[in-house]
């Protein structure tokens, strides 16, 4: 683990967004090995693993419309594909968590005097908590664990359990994976489904009987379905199976790193000193308003769509057969990106793109999906353009002769006048 001044190095890094293929089954996903060791008072960490997503929808209501046209042209035309997306965040509301915590009681909380900070952390968590929207547990833990409270929009009952947790004078064995699973039951089962799910597990002491090793693994569906699992680990219970369990990060966690590999996760390092700190840093990411922090656009062309050199817009990050978009944030005018492509397969019916895939990212690195069209152009044989039509020619009228007369008369002033006549021409 990273350390600056007993804090963790927050160190901004962003993983790539996943984004699902649509076009071809050649394009798989593939997955990372997670190795796991047994005792080490602290081992650098390299597993990347998808990304969960969160139960709510996009921030900021963020919707998005694809269209295309022209609908029909003939081989060898253009035609324009534009993206529109908008977002509003300004009256974004504090954002509803639904949270399980589940705390060491071991000896080692007692022996290490770790209580009065865990108590002085997880009560200011609650503190800042809006209850009419959110939800709060507590389950305790040493060789077996208990349930302080139910998941309950109480605030006061939640305070009063986190003041009533009791240390058991038990030896170092630690049943946190039982108390993990009972935690995502109580999730699913009592929490508000359009409400973040987390699960909050501070850890105290040593892993002595390898009874946690198995950690990634119990918690591998839980992240996957969009729990947002999050590890506090004191000195003694930094193990690298216990941060692989935890849920991946795209920014302002700490940062992990084995050889080449870098992992970047919801598990920090702390002690007594800076556990309260902690925890209310927290919060404030936890509970503060959703916000938009990337758009992310991807399409993959289709074999017979040429794309049009410079005319995509806005600049896109990568160019070519594989479209790709990755933009801070939404303006309050919206986003519109578009480009054009040349159709060339004749007598035939398909769409730009294989694929289109967008999402938003949210300030929690969290990926929201938003569906967009993918119409289809008919493609005709350029042979079959009908013929122009040439334009109409006007035939002169004769000038008339002057008739003679016996009487002369006056000659008049000749004027000239030039009138021009706008004949209709024919269009296909």
């Amino acid at each position: 683990m990273n350390a600056h001044g007993g804090c963790p190095r927050y160190v901004g890094m962003r993983t790539k967004n996943q984004v699902v293929r649509l076009c071809s089954a050649a394009r798989g996903r593939q997955a990372l090995a997670l190795g796991i060791s047994a005792f080490a008072a602290l081992l650098l960490i390299g597993s990347v693993q998808g990304q969960e997503t969160g139960a709510a929808g996009p921030p900021c209501d963020a919707s998005a419309t694809r269209s295309v046209g022209p609908s029909t042209v003939y081989a060898g035309d253009t035609v324009t594909m534009t993206t529109a997306i908008q977002a509003y965040c300004g009256d974004a509301k504090p954002r509803g968590i639904d949270v399980m915590f589940v705390v060491d009681r071991s000896i080692t909380v007692h022996e290490d005097g770790l209580l009065d900070s865990i108590q002085t952390g997880l009560t200011n968590f609650v503190l800042a908590m809006d209850f009419e929207s959110s939800t709060a547990g507590l389950i305790t833990y040493a060789r077996q664990d208990q349930i302080a409270t139910n998941l309950t929009h109480d605030q006061s009952r939640v305070l009063n359990a986190i003041r009533s947790i009791r240390l058991s004078e038990e030896n170092d064995v630690r049943g946190v994976d039982g108390a993990f699973r009972k935690a995502v039951g109580k999730l699913d089962n009592d929490g508000d489904p359009a409400n973040q799910k987390v699960v909050f597990i501070t850890v105290a002491g040593v892993d002595q009987s390898q009874a946690l090793v198995n950690m990634p693994t119990v918690t591998n569906s839980a992240r996957n379905a969009g729990v947002k699992v999050i590890f506090l680990l004191f000195p003694q219970a930094r193990y690298r199976h216990l941060v692989e369990a935890a849920s991946d990060c795209t920014s302002n966690c700490p940062t992990y790193q084995l050889g080449s590999k870098v992992a970047t996760k919801w598990a920090w390092p702390v002690d007594e000193r800076n556990y309260a700190e902690t925890t209310s840093m927290l919060a404030t990411r936890l509970l503060r308003a959703r916000a938009i922090d990337r758009i992310v656009h991807e399409e993959y062309l289709h074999s017979g769509a040429v794309l049009v050199p410079g005319s995509v817009s806005p600049p896109a990050t990568q160019v070519g057969q594989r479209l790709l978009w990755d933009l801070a944030g939404v303006p309050a005018r919206g986003l519109t990106l578009t480009y054009r492509a040349r159709m060339i397969y004749p007598n035939e019916t398909y769409p730009v793109a294989d694929s289109a895939v967008l999402e938003v990212v949210d300030d929690l690195g969290e990926n929201h999906p938003i569906a967009v069209d993918n119409p289809d152009i008919e493609v005709l044989d350029p042979a079959l353009r009908p013929t122009p039509v040439p334009s109409a020619t006007a035939t002169p009228e004769a000038t008339p002769t002057a008739a003679a007369t016996d009487t002369p008369t006056a000659t008049p002033t000749e004027t000239s006048t030039t009138v021009v006549v706008h004949l209709p021409i024919a269009y296909r």
